[in-house]
Formats: structure tokens, sequence, C-alpha cells
């Protein structure tokens, strides 16, 4: 079998294989664990299967273990955020939208497996639930999950949450605990504070495409 290293990205069950010698990095499809938790089978994305050695092990205590998560953004900053405690153990349920659930699900290429690879980056080690929250039944299972959760994550325009009445106000009377993390691209007060944050409207508005491109060439991404 070939001998492969393993660069554990995380401690989220996330590796990428390296080939001693070669440097040649690919994603794994499958993981077959054996009784030796510093060994394993793996079968990468061109069908490789070999025998892993694990140079990095999971830790058993992570520090966000016990942590209930409600994950409620999509695209990116805010599945960003909550990947990150996800990484470090919490129990993050991602909440999705009716009829196609979050956004990223349809970015790409590339896709891996039909997959959307931006969504897998940032939505690794979380459940998912489809819920609409513009219906009573909806909100009803949201608040009560919001009751028994530790945080809740946000990245909607501001007052979105607060006009689906599941905004700070509504979810601090059932859980006075309940720490509330709002993520959005212009504040939640100011002149701007309802328009939309996307990537590109941040490079644009704050000068950064000024200096990217070619010499005599328009601004690029």
């Amino acid at each position: 079998s070939v001998d492969w290293a393993i660069e554990m990205m995380s401690v989220a069950n996330i590796f990428y294989l390296e080939e001693i010698g070669v440097g040649l990095k690919s994603n794994f499809v499958k993981i077959w664990e054996t009784e030796d938790p510093y060994l394993g089978f793996i079968e990468d994305l061109e069908g490789r299967k070999c025998e892993a050695k694990y140079i990095m092990a999971l830790s058993k205590n992570l520090p966000l273990e016990g942590v209930t998560v409600l994950d409620c953004p999509q695209v990116m900053a805010g599945p960003f955020c909550t990947l990150l405690l996800a990484d470090m153990g919490a129990n993050v349920i991602k909440i999705e939208k009716p009829a196609g659930g979050d956004d990223n699900r349809k970015q790409g290429p590339p896709f891996i497996e039909g997959r959307s690879a931006a969504f897998l980056a940032v939505n690794r080690n979380k459940r998912s639930i489809v819920l609409d929250l513009k219906t009573d039944s909806g909100r009803n299972i949201f608040l009560k999950m919001a009751e028994k959760s530790d945080v809740i994550v946000e990245n909607f325009r501001p007052g979105t949450m607060d006009n689906l009445k599941i905004g700070f106000g509504d979810l601090n009377v059932i859980n006075p605990s309940l720490v509330y993390c709002s993520i959005s691209g212009f504040g939640q007060t100011g002149p701007y504070s309802g328009r939309r944050g996307f990537d590109l409207i941040a490079q644009g508005m704050s000068g950064l495409m000024s200096v990217t491109g070619t010499q005599m060439g328009p601004p690029v991404k």
C-alpha cells in the first residue's frame, strides 16, 4: 500500500492527504477506522485505497462540548463563524429554509459528488433542519429549540428576526442566558444598516478593488 501522512486541518475529522515525497494533496472520500486509533484505511477521490497513519489524534475533550448553537445564517460569514464553534465541539444545528436550503448549497463549481465544495467547507460538523420561520409551526419549533440552546447566530438584515418575532427581545424572554450574535454588512444601526452585505460589496466600498487587476484593466475580485 501507498504510505500516506495525514495533516489534520481541524479537530473535526476533516483531513487532507499528502503523499510523502510528492506533495500531492487530495480530499479523502472515505475513512475506515480500525481498532488502532492511529491507523485506518482511506480512499481518495481517484479511488486509491491505502493504509493511513494519523499524525495527530482527535481531542477527547473539546472546549465547547455541551454548548448548543442554533445556526441561522447562510452563505459564508455566518456559517464560517459557527464552523469555528463546531470545530471546537459545539453542537451546531443549522436552520435552513424550505425549497433549497442555504443558498451556498448551489455555489460552484467545484462540486464534490454533486455537493458544493463552498458549502461543505463551512458547514462540516453541523446538523441541519428545515424550518419555515414565516409560519407559526416553524416559529414555534424554533422557539422550543432556542429555549434549550446556548447561542444563536444570524446574519439577516437588521430587523428581519424581529419581524419574524424571533429577535433578541423575543428570545431573551424565554431564555435570558442566551448569547445572541448578529452579523451584518453595515452594522445594526446607521444609514446603511438596512443594506445587504456581500464579499464584492465590501471589496468595492472599501476601495480594495481599486488596487487589483492589471495596470490598464478594470478592477477584479
